[in-house]
Parts: C-alpha cells; structure tokens; sequence
C-alpha cells in the first residue's frame, strides 16, 4: 500500500481530508501538522500490531521514513495498515474531540482483536421482566 493511499485512509477517518470532494489545503485545521505526525504514529501502531500477534518482535514489518514521498510503498499486510491507520488517526484527534479518540481507539483495539484471531460476540442472557413481582396472578 503506498503512503499515499494510507495518509488519505488516515485523513479520511477523522473526516478532514476533503470538503465536498475537494482536498483540503495543507494550512487549514493544522492540516500539514497532522501529516507530518502520521508516518511516526503508523510506524507506532505496526509495531504494537507486530508485538501483539508476535511476542518475540521476529515479525516486525517494514517502515515508514520520517518523511515518505506519496509514492513510498511500504510492505506490511494490507490488513494491518488498515489497523494501524485507526491507531494514527485516533491519536491525531485526541486533544481535540475524546469522543472521536474513543471511537477510533475502540475501532484499532476491535481490529487488533480480530487480526489476533479473537473473535468479539454479544451474549445474550434471559432478562427477567421487570413488573414480574410473582404471585400477582389475580391481575390476569
């Protein structure tokens, strides 16, 4: 996946990528700060993906340079950039919108989760009425 296609991914999590269609202009909403920040925060998440599936760190995957031109293709398994891109995209939001942080942030760890081969299901246990007081059956 070239860094072009995970930096827009990443953007366009925290939907700040493009206004009606048309790319945003590096200037706006601190726009160029954040795309400065993402290499070393997709580099953060493959690691912490890498170290979860892989104690021993022997599959750590490839990384992004401080500064990757757009067409900087980096070698890791589609499905953890995919990850990895909510991991960076959480952490760009954080001082700004917790809620967002929190949303992302559970999206990354449900990813990990599933990459990890866990899988998340709801249980569902019979709830008792809550107006089934017993013995009430002269109401009927």
């Amino acid at each position: 996946m070239t860094y072009a296609q995970i930096k827009r991914f990443t953007l366009e999590l925290i939907n700040r990528y493009s206004i009606a269609g048309e790319p945003v202009s590096p200037a706006y909403n601190q726009q160029a700060d954040r795309i400065q920040r993402i290499p070393n925060l997709i580099n953060a998440a493959l690691k912490q993906i890498s170290l979860t599936l892989d104690p021993f760190g022997q599959a750590l995957p490839d990384e992004l340079p401080q500064t990757p031109p757009d067409t900087y293709e980096l070698f890791a398994p589609e499905g953890w950039i995919q990850t990895a891109c909510y991991y960076a995209a959480a952490y760009l939001v954080a001082d700004e919108n917790e809620f967002l942080y929190a949303a992302l942030m559970n999206e990354f760890e449900t990813f990990l989760n599933r990459l990890a081969g866990g899988r998340i299901r709801a249980e569902y246990t019979e709830v008792r009425p809550a107006y089934d007081f017993g013995g009430m059956e002269w109401l009927s």
